[in-house]
């Protein structure tokens, strides 16, 4: 008797969790933010406001804490830096310190011969005004010359990413003496917390570290930007891992849609229902190989390609693969380390997953967990 009653009583506690994909997830933002203001415990509105990143929702005890706690400690350090043009809410700016966070506790922790070289890291916030970036533009280059950075990033990004909305890492970390994080918030939802933006930009920090090189040339052979049959740097290794390393990170966050990771690689590839698969069309209909694709009219098919190359790869070997490769890419360049980890050369790879893409998209897609 006490067994059921005790399965009843489970039962009635997970029923909201249960109930949330077929109920109020798919309420408007205001209907939701309304209900929950009367019921503000209820467990499954409280994951749901959550998950969309609306401000309605307050934290419960000591949550908000235990969010930033190791990026709290690195700012108080001089590790991180985050510095905000005018017009960017505390919203966004909680926001990057939740996700760095995040990468922080996921990637930087992880001892590998060139992990001193992770911090320090300065992350510039700018909004839609292009004056409030330039007054930014001053502060960070009193920032660098305060702390003997270098100085050779001053006045060249902040008025750009204010237009484009755009996010990346400017720096050399072996030359500039640091990692420069700018992110653009124009484009940006309401409800957009930044996560896979930052998850992915902070990947990058993560593989740049990796490599001790100050000579450009060879830091781009070994990075795997050389990879090409040509001369010129290709986004597909760099740019596909962080891409879907930045997106299987984020979904296994807690209060993360189920679902979301799909769903994001079904949008890269071109069709958020997973009807088609467009991107793919696109790369076999250019006849260039994955590696041979440039930064130029073509680099998104790239990105997004190579972020199912880097799914088909994870799948393959397995996550830990992954980062014994980078731990040991200083030493043994791209390609050796490459073939060494994941058994053959990365064109041979890259041959073997073309005719995976080949497949119906329902078989192509049970690689994404």
């Amino acid at each position: 008797m006490v067994l059921r009653v005790f399965s009843i009583v489970v039962l009635v506690i997970l029923a909201p969790l249960c109930l949330a994909d077929g109920h109020w997830s798919n309420w408007s933002d205001k209907t939701l933010c309304r209900v929950l203001k009367s019921e503000p415990e209820h467990v499954g509105y409280r994951a749901e406001a959550m998950g969309r990143g609306l401000e309605c929702v307050a934290p419960s005890g000591g949550e908000t804490a235990q969010a930033t706690r190791l990026i709290d400690d690195l700012i108080a350090t001089g590790k991180v830096t985050i510095m905000a043009a005018s017009d960017v809410s505390e919203k966004t700016i909680k926001n990057t310190k939740k996700w760095m966070n995040v990468a922080a506790n996921t990637w930087f922790t992880k001892q590998t011969p060139a992990s001193k070289y992770y911090y320090p890291i300065v992350i510039t916030i700018v909004g839609k005004s292009t004056s409030a970036a330039n007054v930014l533009d001053e502060q960070l280059c009193e920032e660098l010359n305060k702390k003997s950075y270098s100085t050779r990033l001053c006045g060249r990004y902040l008025a750009g990413y204010a237009s484009d909305g755009g996010a990346g890492i400017n720096s050399s970390r072996m030359n500039d003496k640091f990692h420069f994080m700018v992110l653009g918030t124009t484009r940006r939802t309401p409800s957009d917390d930044l996560g896979d933006t930052i998850l992915h930009e902070a990947f990058h920090i993560y593989q740049l570290s990796q490599i001790t090189t100050k000579r450009h040339d060879l830091f781009e052979i070994k990075y795997g930007r050389r990879s090409g049959d040509h001369n010129r740097d290709v986004p597909w290794w760099t740019e596909g891992t962080a891409t879907y390393l930045s997106y299987l990170t984020y979904s296994r966050q807690p209060r993360i849609r189920q679902g979301y990771l799909k769903n994001m690689m079904r949008c890269e590839l071109g069709d958020c229902e997973g009807r088609r698969a467009p991107r793919i069309d696109e790369y076999f209909e250019l006849g260039t190989k994955l590696y041979n694709i440039d930064y130029g009219n073509n680099r998104m098919i790239a990105y997004r390609v190579g972020a199912l190359f880097a799914a088909y790869l994870i799948n393959d070997v397995g996550e830990d693969k992954l980062f014994e490769y980078y731990e040991a890419v200083d030493e043994l360049g791209f390609e050796t380390s490459f073939a060494t980890h994941f058994g053959q050369p990365y064109r041979d790879y890259i041959n073997q997953f073309e005719v995976f893409l080949k497949q119906p998209l329902s078989k192509v897609m049970k690689i994404i967990p």
